[in-house]
């Protein structure tokens, strides 16, 4: 009897998590969000804080392993910037975009999915100045929260690295992203 009480116990306080309605987010998606970013630069000879509204559409396919979800990803960003170069007091507005891929872990619990992704990638902007490319590390967290079946909207927090090639600039955004998701 002492035996199965705490077997019972444990199983009355896990009834609540697996009674919620669970909900398949493995398979392919596609996505559409919008983000707001502030960035500023370091470890730079420009002293750059610049701040951005932009969209990005992403698809990837979630694989299930056994309760945790594994997948690939890839993204498409477009950010329209503004900002100051606070060395020399000059305004600067332009426009990135940029194309990542990477990995991409969540955990659902019910409806609800929290996850973190890793992507690389590469992109170009225009400052005024000319054309500048660029490479990126982009790590993100958030949730997922499925809506229907099929549609899920999100919620996340991401740290972009912008490395700009053949110059001494470096970036590092801070990005809250709000988006839907359509799940196949």
């Amino acid at each position: 009897m002492k035996s199965l009480l705490p077997a019972a116990l444990a199983a009355l306080l896990m009834t609540p998590v697996y009674a919620q309605d669970a909900t398949d987010f493995s398979g392919a998606y596609v996505g559409l969000s919008v983000n707001r970013t502030d960035s500023s630069s370091f470890d730079s000879a420009s002293d750059i804080d610049a701040s951005s509204n932009g969209a990005a559409l992403t698809a990837g396919y979630l694989f299930d392993m056994g309760g945790v979800l594994l997948g690939g990803e890839i993204s498409y960003r477009r950010n329209s910037y503004s900002g100051t170069e606070r060395t020399t007091a000059t305004a600067i507005s332009g426009t990135a975009t940029s194309t990542a891929f990477g990995l991409r872990l969540g955990y659902p619990v019910g409806r609800t999915m929290p996850y973190m992704a890793a992507r690389i990638g590469r992109g170009t902007d225009d400052f005024g100045t000319g054309s500048l490319d660029f490479d990126t590390r982009e790590f993100a967290i958030g949730a997922e929260y499925a809506l229907t079946e099929n549609v899920f909207t999100h919620l996340s927090f991401e740290r972009v690295i912008f490395d700009y090639r053949d110059t001494d600039l470096n970036l590092r955004s801070n990005a809250v992203s709000l988006g839907i998701n359509y799940r196949f």
